[in-house]
C-alpha cells in the first residue's frame, strides 16, 4: 500500500516503481517527456483558496499568461460558465475573500485553476 504523496510522485515520474510500471493510456510514463507530462497534471485541493479579486484574476493564479480561450475552457470544464454569466460583471466580478460574495455551492465548484 502507498500513500497519496507516493502516488503523486509516481504519476509525475519523480520516483519510479520498484517493480512493474506506471502507464497512462497504455504508454509507460518513463518513455514520455516528463516536463510535458507534468505540465498536464493539476492538483485540486479540497480546500478552495480564493482571493479578493475577480474570477479572471483568480484563474490567472493557476496559469500565469493563460489565453482567453484557456480561461473559458477552464470555466466550461469546471461547469461554471452558466453561473458566471449571471454575475454582475461576468468574469470580472470581484468575488471577495475566499469567495464570500458567492454562494457555498459556487465556491465549492470553483476549482477553475486546475482545469487548464
Amino acid at each position: 500500500m502507498v500513500g497519496k504523496t507516493t502516488v503523486i510522485q509516481l504519476l509525475t515520474g519523480f520516483i519510479t516503481p520498484d517493480r512493474d510500471s506506471i502507464s497512462i493510456n497504455g504508454i509507460n510514463i518513463q518513455s514520455l517527456n516528463l516536463t510535458e507530462l507534468r505540465s498536464n497534471i493539476a492538483i485540486v485541493s479540497q480546500q478552495v483558496h480564493l482571493l479578493n479579486a475577480s474570477i479572471q484574476e483568480n484563474l490567472l493564479i493557476g496559469k500565469l499568461g493563460a489565453t482567453k480561450s484557456e480561461i473559458n475552457n477552464a470555466i466550461a470544464t469546471a461547469g461554471s460558465a452558466e453561473f458566471i454569466k449571471l454575475l454582475p460583471d461576468d468574469i470580472n466580478t470581484v468575488i471577495g475573500d475566499q469567495g464570500i460574495r458567492l454562494s457555498g455551492g459556487n465556491v465549492r465548484g470553483s476549482h477553475w485553476r486546475g482545469r487548464y
